[in-house]
Parts: C-alpha cells; structure tokens; sequence
C-alpha cells in the first residue's frame, strides 16, 4: 500500500509533470492497468520484481485505490495461505525434511533462470 501512496501521491505527480515519465507510456501503463490492474496486483505477489514496481506504477496510473487495497490483499491472503499451508503439509514429509538442502538449492536455480535466460538473450541480440 506504501509504493501504491507513493505512486499517487504528489511525488508520483512531480514525476510526470517534470517529464520523467512520458505522456505516452504513461498512457500504456493507464490502458495495461484499466484491463489487467486486478491479475497484475494479486498474481504479482509471486513475482519478485512486480511486486515491487507494480504498486507503484499502479498508483502513478491513477488505478482505483479501493480496487488496489482489494485484490492487495487478496494476493497477501493467497500468498500468505499458500506458503505457510505448503512448509506445513511439506514439513511433515520425512523425504522432504532429509532433502531439504537440495530442494532450497533447487528452488534458488528455478528462480534464477528467467534472468539468466534474458539476459543470454540481450547478449545475443547485442552481439
């Protein structure tokens, strides 16, 4: 809710008036969040780097703030259930407990391949 007030406030406004954001991907962002502002807020939960500019760009496009608080918290409740629900029913799984190194390991490697993808990709294209 804070990067949201942020976005919205008269910081978010001073970005704009003094062109540090362009009119027209300031009127993308306004068009992406009017059709997808619900699915980008709640599933960004999930998604390190959304959940961190998402809010803001949110709120610096004027998105509907008791839309925002709604499927906020949504996103919290899910995220929240889902992963305190997950290390309990895993928890209790005697395989789990005796890999537990690997499966941390394991999740660290998944997560680290959408950037290493990408920028495999820029390096390409650039060269």
């Amino acid at each position: 809710m804070l990067n949201y007030s942020i976005g919205r406030s008269a910081l978010g406004q001073t970005l704009i008036r003094r062109g540090w954001v362009k009119p027209q991907h300031l009127a993308k962002t306004q068009a992406f969040f009017d059709r997808y502002g619900a699915p980008t807020i709640t599933i960004g939960r999930f998604v390190p780097i959304v959940r961190t500019v998402a809010p803001f760009l949110a709120g610096l496009s004027g998105m509907c703030p008791r839309r925002f608080a709604c499927y906020n918290v949504l996103g919290a409740v899910i995220w929240c259930g889902g992963l305190v629900s997950m290390g309990y029913w895993l928890g209790a799984i005697p395989w789990v407990q005796d890999n537990m190194l690997w499966l941390v390991l394991g999740m660290v490697a998944l997560l680290l391949l959408p950037p290493l993808w990408q920028w495999r990709r820029s390096r390409r294209q650039a060269g």
